[in-house]
């Protein structure tokens, strides 16, 4: 059975996963109306999106084969399965790390104002392109043959040719804080872009709240370097929690990457909501037009026939004619007229005018 932390693990990758999914889509769907190709920025976030996917579907297998799960370090090492998907989860994450930070850095090009400016973006690619190669290269290459890392719980290391191995802990708090200080001067290099851009305040200031949600990307590397020291303190020193620890690291590192993402696709995602909600308050007004029309009309065809009657008699009043003698035409009583009958005198006969006024036949 599944401890808390699995389901921690699944849920949030899940969740993370589908927030990709529907940031890029949104920013791919926007770009397409406004421009109607991808530059170099985007393929950039469709690839990282890419690599965080297959490492969340990697990490959630790894769940399903005990990661989180509450067992001892001999039981975690000795679970070969689990052990090559640890592994094989780790070049996925360098990878999207590295293409979210050429993402960002390649959109930072149409920021910059002077040459200086350039050269750091391109120092910047460079730096994250060398740190991202040279982190794979380091998981691939911690252990000479590799295998030994899966079988170490398994079958004993060979005393004649031991296998060479590196302090792998050493090198998640060394690649923990370079990745925190890179992160740190990407997402706070857009201010000093548009330092001198001439913006409203209200403008700039909702610019840097954009790119200020970088910085919870920062926060989920400081996290994960916590929980690379948890590694460290608990399970390898003590030998306890050392499952649960593990997926937090790799809990962190996803939130570290997913967040990424999105974060790069905010400014879409914003004008979607917005847009959104525009539609929604009009199909909302529009209801409640139509509700307030339908409650409002005559219930029956007598009664609309009557209405209509009544809308033509007494609020029509002057495209009738007038009434002679100035009788009052707005007067809604009948009205007689009294004439003689030819050939007989003393007789006489009514007839009777219909409202306003009826000539006599």
């Amino acid at each position: 059975m599944l401890a808390s932390t699995d389901h921690a693990l699944l849920a949030t990758s899940l969740v993370l996963a589908v927030g990709t999914i529907v940031s890029v889509l949104v920013q791919l769907e926007r770009q397409y109306k406004t421009v109607g190709w991808l530059n170099a920025s985007k393929w950039f976030l469709i690839i990282s999106a890419f690599f965080s996917l297959v490492m969340t579907s990697i990490v959630c297998a790894a769940a399903a084969k005990g990661l989180g799960a509450s067992i001892s370090l001999a039981e975690f090492e000795g679970r070969e399965s689990l052990q090559k998907l640890l592994v094989a989860a780790f070049p996925p994450y360098f990878l999207c790390n590295m293409f979210v930070k050429h993402a960002w850095l390649t959109f930072y090009y149409g920021l910059a104002r002077t040459r200086a400016q350039t050269w750091f973006i391109h120092l910047m690619q460079i730096i994250a392109a060398g740190f991202g190669i040279s982190s794979v290269l380091v998981i691939l290459m911690q252990c000479i043959p590799l295998r030994v890392i899966w079988l170490r719980g398994v079958t004993p290391p060979p005393t004649e040719h031991a296998p060479r191995c590196i302090n792998l802990i050493a090198f998640f708090y060394a690649n923990a804080i370079i990745m925190i200080v890179t992160d740190v001067v990407m997402y706070l290099l857009p201010m000093v872009l548009l330092r001198n851009v001439d913006m409203l305040k209200p403008h700039r200031w909702g610019v840097y709240a954009l790119f200020a949600i970088g910085g919870l990307v920062v926060v989920a590397s400081i996290m994960r370097l916590v929980a690379i020291v948890h590694v460290d303190r608990d399970g390898i020193r003590n030998g306890s929690n050392v499952s649960e620890n593990y997926a937090l690291v790799y809990l962190w590192a996803a939130v570290e990457n997913h967040l990424g993402i999105c974060a790069a696709c905010a400014g879409a995602i914003k004008q979607k909501s917005i847009s959104v909600f525009h539609r929604v308050k009009r199909s909302y007004s529009s209801l409640k037009s139509k509700s307030y029309r339908s409650s409002h009309a005559p219930s029956s065809p007598l009664a609309q026939a009557q209405s209509f009657e009544d809308r033509v008699l007494y609020e029509r009043t002057d495209s009738l004619p007038e009434s002679p003698s100035g009788l009052d035409k707005k007067s809604p009583q009948p009205m007689f007229e009294m004439h003689t009958v030819p050939g007989s005198p003393t007789k006489t006969t009514e007839y009777e005018l219909s409202t306003p006024y009826k000539h006599a036949v």
